[in-house]
């Protein structure tokens, strides 16, 4: 008799199956950009305090999607900004290097400013490629 509240698994799930084999995305090169946000954060904190509480936390979510774009036979590639402690220039001389189609990012309350605006600007600008922005404020201010 199984224990009162557990739950009896009678098959195994496969975690990929519904991805679609007919989708080929292997064409598509998608680099997901983990910016340095100790250099556009708008929190009002003393010098080191992101790198030192925070430490380097990149997006869960975004490697969650980089996996599944793999799955999809996508070209991915991850540029680390916040771990190189690289500034904006650096940072899109690197993505320069990979030539995107899509630019991937996150940015959560906390960085959205002027400064992560003029990185987008920055990025449209000198690559020219798609940038896609994910985090609660692009869901909640799609337009902006």
């Amino acid at each position: 008799m199984p224990f009162p509240g557990r739950v009896r698994v009678t098959r195994r799930l496969n975690p990929c199956a519904h991805i679609d084999p007919a989708i080929d995305l292997s064409d598509v090169k998608f680099t997901f950009l983990f910016y340095n946000y100790a250099l556009s954060s708008s929190i009002m904190v003393p010098y080191g305090y992101l790198q030192d509480v925070l430490g380097h936390t990149p997006s869960m979510t975004a490697l969650s999607v980089a996996a599944i774009l793999k799955k999809y036979r996508t070209d991915v590639n991850i540029v680390d900004a916040a771990l190189n402690e690289w500034d904006f220039d650096e940072t899109v001389t690197e993505l320069k290097r990979h030539s995107p189609d899509y630019i991937g990012l996150t940015i959560c309350s906390a960085d959205f400013n002027v400064n992560s605006r003029l990185l987008i600007q920055k990025i449209k600008r000198d690559i020219g490629c798609k940038i896609i922005v994910g985090g609660e404020l692009a869901t909640l201010y799609p337009g902006d």
